[in-house]
């Protein structure tokens, strides 16, 4: 027998036959494969390799050349994955580390309020009012560290500006007058969750013990920080895999894992890692099981299931409540895809488990505030007798404002302003020329995204991935609503619209991938420059900022000496972290070359192609 015939089987597919040709060269191919088969029939005994190539797109996918019978495709792709999981988690943890370690106590957003609630719930064992007084215990404390140029206003007269602020005054003030200021904590509103746990650890009442206490908080958060990256690199397997784009899996997980604005939400003593560690399980949950489920029936269990994690979620915070109305409808349109009766039944399955959570959460901000939910500036409207009806009526005053005032498209909080560096309340911002690269980068993005709709074979493509995940444009589309709402509710209450985009970071991966999807539907050269491109921009960003952070905290412009310095204001990141910044670099560089062999030499995404054409036959791949 031949080599090409030996390279021939045939097999029964779904009770039907069909003829599966395997070919050693590329120009004899057979018959295509059944588009909705996701792998060859167990009959055939040789393993096939699906490369895209002219003819995968003529025929739906191809087959080329052998994989050794010791390993298949899919657990050669595992064994490269656990690899590019493994070394993305030390990464992760580094960078959290890092970032963390180069700030001094308090330079996180709100992080002295953050500490003052979980201590009030040590204290008395329960959430305090909005307008209860931060604990005499935490002054102390507020006076052995120097306060960043963003919070100082608040602590004047009690701590130090940071010693590189020279030049303003109230840099030498005395912490003589701390016995008689007071703080309201003005985060009280938030869900009890992350409080009532870190209260917890809190092993003393001196300074030593509760700048550990601070510490430990912001470990656990960096943990949480390695989680959420690892959990949103599986969610964008799963979207994105079957198209055949692993840039949008790998490099959109890299992106946002080395996005600074992302490493200093997280590496900071708050309640945003809790709310956003769970809300990424809560779309891994419904990606992976409850999409595949609806297909046949309605899981009403896993359902509720998928309500109790997004209600643990806004229990962390309510940052992440654009998860609700995204699942309620995306459930509501599979289920009428489906044709399933059971849809409103699926609807009050979700319902019943997130209000299970949440229910006396909302029900308590409700009663106390008149809000049902925890936006710190909707509930200072609230106190004044103003609602939401107030806050429209000011939308035809919110022509481009909520842009930044930037009539550019891209200047806007979806895409955090443009900052690619904001290092806490220290208010350092990275260059124009840095804020202008990533300005081209989105535009030459999105353009490509919207010219791909007027050409056939590439909106072919993303038509169907669209349509098939439908939650994804659902989080864009409340997010953006979500900031519309925070800039309405902010220039109600202070006469300036703003928001800090918090309510964007639950989709933060997303963007990423979402940057990276236009170059991608053209070509692979052009997506790989494209991730380049952003990848130095946003890790270029990073270590400026962090090294004017240091030298800000310190006034030593001694890089070494600005480390040393800050690491005597930690009592767990007081290590020198020269070495871990050295290490951080190294695996930015290996996980870019793992991100440009899985571009250009991964083809293994065929095993779930897309029919070769017909909008109705291409629903879903599965």
């Amino acid at each position: 027998m031949s080599f090409t015939q030996q390279m021939t089987r045939s097999a029964h597919i779904n009770g039907s036959r069909k003829c599966l040709h395997f070919r050693a060269r590329i120009d004899k191919y057979g018959p295509a494969f059944d588009g909705a088969q996701r792998r060859p029939p167990p009959e055939a005994k040789s393993k096939i390799l699906f490369a895209p190539s002219n003819t995968k797109r003529r025929l739906g996918f191809t087959c080329l050349g052998v994989i050794p019978e010791k390993m298949t495709m899919r657990e050669s792709h595992m064994k490269y994955n656990i690899i590019f999981i493994i070394m993305l988690s030390i990464f992760v943890f580094l960078r959290g580390w890092n970032t963390s370690s180069a700030q001094m106590p308090f330079n996180g957003w709100d992080e002295f309020n953050h500490v003052a609630v979980s201590y009030h719930v040590h204290l008395y064992g329960s959430m305090p009012l909005k307008s209860d007084a931060a604990s005499i215990d935490l002054f102390p404390l507020l006076c052995a560290h120097p306060q960043p140029i963003g919070s100082y206003p608040m602590f004047a007269d009690i701590s130090k500006l940071y010693p590189g602020l020279v030049g303003i005054e109230g840099n030498n003030s005395p912490c003589k007058e701390w016995k008689y200021k007071i703080f309201d904590l003005y985060e009280a509103q938030h869900g009890p969750l992350f409080y009532h746990l870190l209260s917890k650890f809190v092993s003393g009442n001196r300074s030593h013990a509760l700048l550990a206490w601070m510490d430990t908080g912001r470990l656990f958060n960096i943990i949480l920080f390695v989680f959420t990256v690892i959990s949103w690199h599986f969610i964008l397997i799963n979207i994105f895999y079957k198209y055949d784009m692993p840039i949008l899996t790998y490099g959109g997980t890299l992106l946002f894992a080395s996005y600074s604005i992302a490493a200093f939400n997280f590496a900071r003593f708050s309640n945003d890692s809790l709310s956003l560690f769970f809300g990424a399980l809560a779309i891994y949950f419904y990606v992976v099981f409850i999409k595949e489920k609806i297909k046949s029936d309605i899981p009403l269990i896993s359902l509720f299931f998928l309500g109790l994690l997004s209600g643990i979620a806004v229990l962390s915070k309510a940052t992440v409540i654009i998860l609700v109305p995204t699942f309620i409808i995306a459930i509501a349109f599979e289920s009428l895809r489906r044709r399933h009766a059971k849809g409103l039944i699926s609807i009050l399955a979700f319902t019943l488990g997130y209000l299970l959570i949440t229910g006396g959460y909302h029900l308590r901000n409700y009663e106390m505030y008149g809000v049902i939910s925890g936006m710190q500036e909707s509930v200072i409207n609230s106190s004044h007798g103003l609602g939401t009806i107030d806050a429209l009526k000011l939308l035809p005053q919110l022509p481009w404002n909520i842009w930044n005032g930037d009539h550019s498209m891209t200047s806007n909080p979806i895409f955090y302003y443009l900052f690619t560096f904001i290092g806490g309340w220290s208010n350092i911002r990275n260059p124009w020329q840095l804020s202008a690269a990533f300005d081209y980068c989105i535009k030459i993005s999105l353009g490509m995204l919207f010219f791909s709709l007027f050409i056939p074979k590439i909106r072919n493509r993303l038509l169907p991935m669209v349509y098939n995940n439908m939650e994804l444009p659902l989080s864009i589309i409340f997010c953006t609503l979500a900031l519309l709402y925070h800039a309405l509710q902010s220039l109600l209450a202070s006469g300036i619209s703003q928001t800090g985009s918090w309510y964007g970071m639950i989709v933060l991966p997303l963007i990423t991938a979402g940057l990276l999807l236009g170059p991608a539907l053209f070509s692979k050269i052009i997506s790989f420059v494209m991730f380049i491109s952003l990848l130095i921009i946003f890790n270029y960003s990073h270590y400026q900022g962090l090294s004017d952070l240091l030298r800000n905290e310190t006034g030593i412009y001694s890089l070494q000496g600005a480390i040393n310095d800050v690491a005597t204001h930690h009592v767990i990141f007081k290590y020198n972290i020269f070495v871990s910044l050295m290490a951080e670099v190294v695996f930015i560089i290996a996980l870019s070359l793992f991100c440009a062999m899985k571009i250009f030499r991964d083809t293994h995404s065929g095993m779930y192609p897309l029919p070769p054409s017909g909008f109705a036959k291409r629903h879903e791949p599965s």
